[in-house]
């Protein structure tokens, strides 16, 4: 399946780069919910902001 990149989900597009190449494990979710979902509470969680910190 080709993947092109268009103006209307850059957002999608890059959290399946990341997920193709195995970044960000365990931090995609708040990641995406950040900046897709505009909802600073994905950040805010105890678990999310260890993620963030690389523990």
């Amino acid at each position: 399946m080709a993947t092109t990149v268009g103006p209307t989900e850059p957002v999608a597009f890059a959290r399946e780069i990341f997920a193709r190449l195995g970044a960000y494990e365990g931090k995609r979710d708040a990641w995406y919910r950040l900046f897709h979902d505009s909802d600073p509470a994905a950040c805010a969680r105890p678990d999310a902001r260890e993620a963030w910190r690389g523990r």
